[in-house]
Parts: C-alpha cells; sequence; structure tokens
C-alpha cells in the first residue's frame, strides 16, 4: 500500500470504537486499566486489520497451496483478516473472540517481512492517542444505531466503518 491509502490508520481509530461499543465487556476492562491498552490495540489489530487483503502476487513457479494447484503466473492475494484468524493462537483461545488480555496478538495487519509496513509505529500511536483521550474525555459513549445498521466501506483492499453515529455525555 505505501502509503497510498490515508484510511488505513482512520479506518483503524474509527473500527476499534466500534469494536469496545459491540463488546462492553472489553470497554469496561480498558477504562479500568489504561495500561492494557498498547496491547488492546495489537488485538483490534489482529481481530478486525483495517486492510483486509494484500495486493496481488504471481506465482513464480507452478506450486500447490493448501491442496490447491496454482500455476505459474497465477494471482495469490493473502486475505489478511483470515489469517489472522486461522492460524493458532500461541497462547491458546478462541481466535474469532476480542481479548485485549491477550499475552500475544500476532498479526498480518501491518504485513510481514520486506512487506512489512513502513507507516505501522505511526498508525499504532495514532491508535493509542486517539483512543486513549476517547476513553479518557468521554467515560459514557454508545452506538446510537443498531451495530448491524453500520456502513463499511465496499470491499476492496481497506475495510472499517464509513460513519460511527454515537451518543455520548460529559462528565
Amino acid at each position: 500500500m505505501a502509503g497510498s491509502d490515508a484510511r488505513c490508520p482512520s479506518s483503524t481509530c474509527w473500527a476499534t470504537p466500534c469494536w469496545l461499543l459491540r463488546h462492553p465487556d472489553q470497554l469496561r476492562l480498558l477504562r479500568g486499566d489504561l495500561r492494557l491498552l498498547p496491547d488492546a490495540i495489537e488485538e483490534f489489530l489482529r481481530y478486525d486489520t483495517s486492510v483486509e487483503r494484500t495486493t496481488n502476487r504471481y506465482a513464480a513457479r507452478d506450486l500447490e497451496l493448501g491442496g490447491v494447484h496454482i500455476p505459474r503466473g497465477g494471482v495469490v492475494a493473502v486475505a489478511l483478516a483470515s489469517a489472522n484468524r486461522a492460524a493458532p493462537l500461541p497462547c491458546g483461545g478462541d481466535a474469532d473472540a476480542l481479548d485485549i488480555t491477550r499475552p500475544v496478538a500476532r498479526h498480518l495487519a501491518f504485513g510481514h517481512g520486506i512487506h512489512h509496513c513502513l507507516g505501522a509505529p505511526l498508525a499504532r500511536l495514532e491508535a493509542r492517542v486517539a483512543l486513549h483521550t476517547l476513553l479518557t474525555r468521554v467515560p459514557h459513549l454508545e452506538l446510537a444505531v443498531p451495530a448491524e445498521s453500520l456502513d463499511w466501506f465496499p470491499a476492496g483492499m481497506v475495510r472499517g466503518v464509513l460513519s460511527l453515529p454515537v451518543r455520548y455525555r460529559l462528565g
């Protein structure tokens, strides 16, 4: 992506409150101990990455991957969101569950190896600052619409909510 889509960090910043509001037990845990924030952000990235799939790659030779024959020149794309949940978790637990206390939230949200996102530290910092600010300044926050009615970016490489209608009370 190489900075080609500025929606990536903002998608994470908007989707994270969405998932917290849909999982009030996790919201309570995080509000109760903001020291969980760095690990919670990694868990949010694992649970629902803002980049749905990699750019297309092309097989350099005939190969078999997961029991599927891919001919030389065939298109290969990694569904990052699926990959983040498909591998066994090193600490055990349910990969489909959001758990901000998960000790190691390994994920591919920022790619891997030579394809690792150069902006990953900045995206993590933005998410941490935005979420810390939201949690400390807006103590009473709830979705203003049913979660099922939220609109998401159309299918593509980037995933995120188009808008996040909320109700809040300060103090």
